[in-house]
């Protein structure tokens, strides 16, 4: 399956910049930061381009009326509705291109430790939202080794669970 993160500005590529960080690997895939100013179809284009560049298929617009069975694409977008989101949402073929709104760096780091492999593109998109839910927490005060002392109950929070 291939892989796109997309976004205004540089937060894509500064995502995949801390998986590598926090995985101690790349991310092994892409992305792509669409300038503010881009609307619609000039971040299609963009798109377009940078999965042109990543896959055998031409044009990346005719996914679906290729012969062969392409390797099927996950675009991940920083916020869903903003232009890129509302871009990459012309490109979805079902089965074939499927696209997120709302990344976050759980959900990158789940992609990336390969814990989606051999689900379809459909499950992975779900999976992954559903990853990117479970890691969204109200933070809890910890206790310091000394209110612990004192009898605070109030356990520290358990640290983040990679891949």
């Amino acid at each position: 399956m291939l892989k796109l993160v997309l976004s205004h500005g540089g937060l894509a590529a500064e995502l995949l910049h801390s998986v590598e960080q926090i995985n101690g690997a790349a991310a092994g895939f892409p992305s792509l930061c669409i300038p503010g100013e881009a609307g619609v179809a000039q971040a299609r284009e963009a798109i377009e381009r940078r999965l042109e560049e990543i896959t055998e298929i031409p044009e990346v617009s005719q996914v679906s009326q290729v012969s062969e069975d392409p390797e099927p694409i996950l675009i991940l977008c920083a916020l869903y509705g903003d232009t890129p989101f509302r871009a990459a949402s012309t490109l979805v073929r079902p089965g074939r291109v499927q696209v997120i709104g709302g990344v976050n760096l759980a959900m990158l780091l789940k992609l990336a430790c390969s814990a989606t492999a051999g689900l379809s593109l459909e499950d992975t998109a779900r999976v992954l939202r559903d990853r990117a839910r479970c890691a969204i927490e109200i933070g809890k005060v910890a206790a310091c080794p000394a209110a612990a002392a004192e009898g605070d109950p109030r356990p520290a929070p358990e640290p983040a669970k990679g891949c």
